[in-house]
């Protein structure tokens, strides 16, 4: 059996072929990642794009400065909600946050403080 391996001696040819081996090796690892995310996906997990950018969005949330340890210590549970401070006090704070909300990401750094102080 007789090869040929004249193509070789062309650059150009040898680039192509590194080339679109490099395609061919993205493309298989690609298609890889499609059908596990589409077996997660079935299997009822959850969706595994929706869960990487809220876990990057509450990163960069809660890169805030954190609440101090004794502060911490003092949440209780109230009805199965979270809750600090005194439950009989005549002023009670609610806050409701959305991740996604350029509003609350710049006001949780003063309700935090608030709560340092009081």
């Amino acid at each position: 059996m007789n090869v040929n391996w004249k193509f070789l001696k062309n650059p150009w040819a040898v680039i192509g072929g590194i080339f679109s081996l490099v395609i061919l090796f993205g493309l298989i690892l690609f298609s890889v990642q499609v059908v596990r995310y589409v077996g997660q996906i079935r299997s009822g997990a959850p969706n595994p794009f929706e869960a990487k950018t809220a876990e990057k969005k509450a990163q960069l949330i809660f890169r805030q400065p954190a609440l101090k340890d004794d502060v911490r210590a003092q949440v209780e549970m109230e009805g199965g909600n979270p809750m600090l401070g005194n439950p009989e006090a005549t002023i009670r704070l609610v806050e409701f946050l959305d991740y996604e909300c350029p509003f609350c990401k710049r006001s949780a750094p003063d309700v935090r403080a608030f709560l340092a102080r009081h």
